[in-house]
């Protein structure tokens, strides 16, 4: 495993804290990278490596402002091809499509 995306969405605040601390800890140990779904600021609290944002977070160049150019930055894009084009439009790292697509 080279990259592991962190994605909790029912934990409390401070579990996901915990967590995403441990977890990047763990990556960092055995050269792997940490992407947390959804939240730039857990992203920016933990110095997690990057986020994914999906359709009703925060805009990509937000989280590039919070979390500095050298971080990752993926986008979901579901079954839309004109997602991705905007989103590496708008300078996103990589993009993921709905295993249907």
């Amino acid at each position: 495993m080279r990259i592991l995306q962190y994605r909790n969405k029912t934990g409390t605040a401070k579990t996901r804290l915990k967590q995403a601390r441990t977890l990047l800890n763990l990556c960092h140990q055995y050269d792997a990278l940490l992407i947390i779904n959804d939240d730039i600021e857990l992203a920016k609290t933990t110095r997690a490596d990057g986020v994914h944002l999906g359709r009703n977070d925060a805009s990509i160049q937000l989280a590039r402002e919070q979390l500095g150019q050298q971080a990752i930055i993926g986008v979901s894009c579901y079954d839309s091809l004109q997602l991705a084009l905007d989103a590496q439009n708008q300078g996103a790292s990589y993009v993921a499509f709905g295993s249907f697509y």
